[in-house]
């Protein structure tokens, strides 16, 4: 993957694409050489756009005042002044406000919600189950590794991509040996993303830290694509130490189809 991103309709004819702002450039370049045969536009709209993160048992009564409806699970809507609503999950939500209308929001949105920082979001996605493609992990995973196909991310029956037989025929006829896993262990570091989880015997590696974030002082939660065969191992390592580690459930079931 080169990129992974939330998709908004917001109107009829445009599509707002939620990403890593560092993979914004690469991604329209490489989107760049399609878009000429669909009449289609690409244009970096980072600036015109704040993104907002709510979440918690509160956040859709908090919500309504800014958004009569309340979409649903991987769905989105727009109120009246074309601001952006997009529900990840059934307390989990981004809001796109357009830049200048981004502190109207905000007044809005913190009368009833406490604001909160980048930790406790990324650990909100973690528990989540939701990953995404970040600068680091860029052209490493194909879409199932993310666990993507169990959450309807990614199609394996419309359009044309580049990687798409690969995708398919893995999802058709091969065997998957790595997908996310969310794990927590305990340590006072935090692994950044990209970092190496490896076999504490001989080094090999056996998965990949997509997004990891603290719960307390002494543990932390991470998502991590890793081999299934290494949880039945017991023999993980984060830079060179062992680490004590208990598999959390994943949000939603996995299916190879």
């Amino acid at each position: 993957m080169l990129t992974s991103f939330y998709a908004s309709m917001k109107t009829n004819d445009e599509v707002l694409l939620s990403m890593h702002r560092a993979l914004v450039a690469s991604t329209s370049a490489a989107l760049e050489k399609y878009a000429v045969f669909f009449k289609t536009t690409l244009t970096d709209a980072s600036d015109v756009w704040h993104q907002f993160g709510v979440f918690g048992p509160e956040a859709t009564a908090a919500l309504r005042p800014a958004f009569q409806e309340i979409p649903a699970p991987n769905q989105a809507v727009a109120d009246t002044e074309g601001n952006m609503l997009l529900a990840l999950g059934p307390e989990l939500f981004i809001v796109l406000a357009q830049a200048d209308r981004a502190p109207e929001m905000w007044a809005k949105l913190t009368q009833s919600l406490q604001p909160a920082g980048l930790p406790l979001w990324s650990r909100q996605m973690i528990m989540s189950g939701l990953a995404l493609v970040t600068p680091t992990l860029t052209e490493q995973f194909i879409p199932q590794m993310f666990n993507l196909q169990a959450i309807g991310g990614v199609s394996f029956k419309k359009g044309c991509y580049t990687g798409q037989e690969v995708v398919a025929r893995m999802q058709y006829l091969g065997q998957l040996k790595r997908r996310t896993y969310i794990v927590r262990i305990r340590s006072e570091r935090i692994p950044p993303p990209g970092s190496p989880i490896e076999n504490i015997d001989d080094g090999k590696s056996l998965g990949t830290v997509i997004l990891a974030a603290p719960i307390d002082a002494r543990d932390v939660i991470m998502l991590v694509v890793l081999r299934e065969a290494a949880l039945e191992e017991d023999r993980l390592a984060f830079d060179g130490q062992a680490l004590a580690f208990a598999v959390q459930d994943l949000p939603y079931e996995i299916s190879d189809q």
